[in-house]
């Protein structure tokens, strides 16, 4: 069962470990590895993740309790994260982060 809800702040790193894999193994295909390795460095600053995260406010995609995917929209209706987990690619689960977005944006 697929669910969407509100960003926790205790889910920072995990969203970090989708947006990270999901780069280098999903969008490495139609990116070089300086832009891949550039969009997803080794390393990355933790409290500045957090902070970025707070900010975006994005929507999780959980299924069997495990986050597949997130993704925000901002006010002006701009999208700044959609990320599927790399082990949950082909599932449905972009859709349902998309349209739920769409909803939201709808209503406000």
């Amino acid at each position: 069962m697929l669910t969407i809800r509100k960003y926790k702040q205790s889910e920072a790193s995990e969203l970090w470990n989708i947006f990270f894999n999901t780069i280098r193994r999903i969008n490495s295909r139609d990116y070089t590895e300086a832009q891949v390795r550039a969009w997803a460095p080794d390393t990355f600053d933790e409290t500045a993740w957090q902070q970025r995260m707070a900010a975006i406010d994005p929507f999780v995609a959980l299924t069997d309790n495990k986050i597949a995917g997130y993704a925000d929209i901002q006010p002006d209706g701009y999208i700044d994260h959609f990320f599927c987990h790399a082990d949950y690619q082909g599932r449905g689960i972009g859709s349902a982060l998309m349209q739920h977005i769409l909803a939201t944006a709808e209503v406000n």
